[in-house]
């Protein structure tokens, strides 16, 4: 049966690549899930004193938690059965959530408007905090092309 896409059919690489994202992400979701505040964290928001509290009595970041396993475990079973398709609409899903993981940790890279200030904090540590709250944020939108390349390849 001749191919419908423009595009080379997709090669296992990527189906290997995608597993590795889906195994990422469930440790991701097992992290938010068992240590919410070292997951908030690395996520993105403010380190303050208050963060271990405000993050453990967050039911928020456990469902992220469980939908970063749930996504995971897509994307690898995807991968495993080799249902391209699906994986390509997985992987294009997965930008919607990258775009807005992003936008809701910019305020507190661009604008600061965390949880306060740190305790002791100079100005130059307020501005490498800013620095790495913007990382943070680009962390999450820099691969969203890519992984949207992948997608539609998929497709």
């Amino acid at each position: 049966m001749p191919s419908h896409s423009l595009l080379p059919a997709p090669k296992p690489t990527i189906r290997t690549l995608t597993t590795c994202l889906g195994l990422l992400s469930c440790t991701m979701g097992l992290r938010a899930i068992h240590n919410p505040a070292q997951w908030s964290l690395s996520f993105g928001f403010p380190a303050t004193t208050s963060t271990a509290k405000t993050a453990a009595q967050n039911p928020y970041i456990p469902a992220v938690g469980a939908r970063n396993i749930a996504s995971g475990l897509g994307l690898i079973l995807c991968g495993v059965w080799g249902l391209d398709r699906a994986l390509g609409v997985m992987l294009l899903t997965g930008c919607v959530v990258g775009v807005v993981d992003g936008w809701t940790v910019r305020p507190e890279g661009w604008y600061g408007e965390g949880e306060g200030e740190v305790e002791g904090e100079t100005l130059r540590g307020r501005e490498e905090r800013m620095g790495v709250m913007r990382g943070k944020v680009w962390m999450h939108w820099a691969l969203i092309p890519v992984v949207a390349g992948a997608g539609v390849w998929m497709l």
